[in-house]
């Protein structure tokens, strides 16, 4: 099983690479030559990491937009259709 960016949002996961840049090892596939996400501490998943807001305000989050201001490589990998279509 892969992990997928948009588990990582649909869980609110903020103290994720979304937000906060960390709790996430990148690790290169030889087998595939693609890098793979994998997300580590899950503590503060579903609107529990408070400096981003309460649960409500961060539960307001969506998948096109899953982290609260600008994330330049996000924003910029969504503006390529091919690469929302499969995040979407």
């Amino acid at each position: 099983m892969k992990p997928r960016p948009a588990v990582t949002a649909w869980r609110v996961n903020l103290d994720s690479f979304f937000a906060s840049g960390h709790n996430v090892y990148i690790y290169l596939n030889p087998g595939i030559d693609r890098f793979v996400f994998i997300p580590s501490d899950l503590d503060l998943s579903f609107g529990g990491y408070f400096p981003f807001g309460s649960p409500d305000q961060q539960a307001e989050l969506g998948l096109t937009h899953p982290y609260p201001g600008e994330n330049k490589l996000l924003d910029r990998l969504l503006a390529i259709a091919d690469v929302s279509d499969k995040y979407q």
